[in-house]
């Protein structure tokens, strides 16, 4: 499958997005599924001027390995940026199948893996894999970092945060989306209750005139 849906799907986070020309046919061939999130950072140097001067290699690749190298790539303001549908190379050996390139989105984030990571970007990394998260029905548990699913294990490092943490901060944005929910619900009833209310209030003067 190629995953035309996927900026409809990152503007559900709420944050900005930008569609990389040519995003909807750019991949090495469709995915089989959509059965995990890996969430990557990019390790370019933070001198590096932009909010996501990346881009060109995640999309075009490098010479040892041909682009796209992520679906997805978030910059350091926040912003998201739509490059590929299809496959991406960006998990290599991994333990299960579900894991591997053909089964999973991933996003490449602009940090040189060294940094602290700045309060807003990892607020908007947080927002945009819980959206994705919501809209292909994925389990909390199979929103992983790179480090977690490539195999030796130690072959990766990225990303240089704790996942146990980040998955908490994703499943409470689900959670915080459902209480706003019920309160909207409960706002609306109120309302329409209150109008009924009203109705049946004006009746009765009406009667008693």
């Amino acid at each position: 499958m190629l995953l035309t849906d996927l900026a409809d799907a990152c503007r559900k986070s709420g944050l900005p997005v930008v569609e990389v020309d040519g995003w909807r046919s750019r991949g090495h061939g469709e995915l089989a599924g959509v059965n995990t999130i890996v969430c990557h950072h990019t390790a370019t140097s933070a001198k590096a001027l932009g909010d996501y001067p990346s881009l060109g290699i995640v999309r075009d690749g490098r010479p040892d390995l041909s682009g796209p190298l992520s679906q997805l790539g978030l910059g350091r303001n926040g912003t998201v940026y739509v490059i590929a549908a299809g496959v991406a190379f960006h998990a290599g050996a991994t333990f299960l199948p579900r894991q591997d390139n053909w089964h999973a989105i991933g996003i490449e984030a602009e940090a040189d893996g060294l940094s602290a990571w700045p309060a807003a970007q990892m607020a908007a990394y947080v927002r945009l894999v819980a959206a994705l998260r919501d809209h292909y029905g994925i389990p909390l548990s199979n929103v992983q970092g790179h480090k977690e699913i490539a195999t030796p294990l130690g072959r990766k490092v990225d990303p240089n945060f704790d996942m146990t943490d980040f998955r908490r901060r994703v499943s409470n944005v689900g959670a915080e989306a459902s209480v706003r929910e019920k309160i909207r619900v409960a706002l609306a009833d109120k309302a329409k209750v209150s109008a009924r209310l009203e109705r049946l209030r004006a009746r009765l003067a009406a009667l008693r005139s």
